[in-house]
């Protein structure tokens, strides 16, 4: 529909107002992680994507900004989950595991001590009335996304949709090559986050070539299958954990920090800044934290973090 801006002049004006009523306050949703949050964040309307080679931890990244946003959801806003890869249960343990700091394992096999046990049951209790919804069908389309969705817009506000992941999704449409397919899902996930009015963090694969690099640094070409994905995506955000890929021999670089050093770069930001900054893996909740020791500073200076210029 064709607007005349003289028509909209009050709501765009309020727009722009707010920009130099909070300087330097990012208009969106932020992740929960200063680091990240101080370049970026989630705006309504925007795909952005996250991907990595399995088991760096796209998942693990998604969910531990899920635990961040939940508490800050007003009345009637929510957030939504789309897992094709895992049940409901097994999302629901993670982010207990994640909101108590009691390590997965423990929870999962039954062995949590008797006096972590409470703080177990208060985090799920926590986690499960903070306005998450999860949808695990695992035969999930676009188009069905979007009707799960509208089902619930008379009721929810959505603030962020995350979808898990993007390759796993069901084509729509004629039958065609695999890049053809996801170039379709990916601009049918932007055209859904313009809809909705909340932004897509959808989750996607790397090919096997980054292997193959000297730097192992994912790239914009390292995603799988298709071009169109890094095309119509507003942001493009990798994972990189030296640690899965580094030479045995190169780890002392990384001090005893090497196993839990974890970069999130931004290769692609269409309305913001590229940037690479440093979070640490936390094995036993399968989350992603802020690093807050001095020497894991100097390690994360060393590698030149901050705005990334290519």
């Amino acid at each position: 529909m064709l607007v005349c801006l003289g028509t909209r002049y009050s709501s765009l004006i309020s727009f722009v107002r707010q920009h130099w009523e909070e300087p330097g306050k990012f208009l969106g949703l932020p992740t929960g992680y200063p680091s990240i949050d101080f370049y970026s964040g989630f705006r309504p309307g925007e795909l952005t994507l996250l991907a990595a080679r399995p088991g760096v931890g796209k998942t693990s990244f998604a969910l531990s900004v899920l635990r961040n946003l939940l508490p800050a959801l007003k009345d009637g806003e929510g957030i939504a989950f789309f897992s094709l890869e895992m049940s409901i249960e097994e999302i629901f343990l993670r982010l207990v595991s994640i909101e108590s700091r009691v390590p997965l394992s423990d929870i999962r096999s039954g062995t949590v001590p008797v006096e972590k046990r409470k703080v177990v049951e208060d985090a799920a209790g926590r986690i499960a009335h903070l306005g998450l919804y999860i949808d695990d069908d695992s035969s999930m389309s676009v188009s069905l996304i979007r009707s799960r969705l509208l089902q619930f817009r008379a009721e929810v506000v959505w603030r962020l949709i995350v979808i898990d992941y993007i390759g796993l999704l069901t084509p729509e449409g004629p039958i065609a090559n695999r890049a053809v397919q996801l170039g379709d899902i990916s601009r049918a996930l932007k055209a859904l986050a313009r809809e909705i009015g909340a932004p897509v963090l959808a989750l996607a694969q790397l090919n096997r070539s980054v292997e193959a690099e000297a730097d192992k640094r994912p790239k914009l070409h390292h995603l799988r299958d298709s071009g169109c994905l890094e095309q119509d995506a507003d942001n493009v955000w990798f994972l990189y954990r030296p640690s899965l890929v580094i030479d045995p021999s190169d780890r002392a670089r990384w001090k005893k920090h090497y196993e839990h050093y974890t970069e999130v770069i931004c290769r692609k930001a269409r309305n913001g800044q590229q940037f690479r900054v440093a979070l640490k893996w936390v094995g036993e909740t399968a989350s992603f934290e802020e690093y807050s020791t001095e020497e894991a500073r100097e390690v994360a200076a060393q590698e030149g973090l901050g705005v990334v210029d290519w």
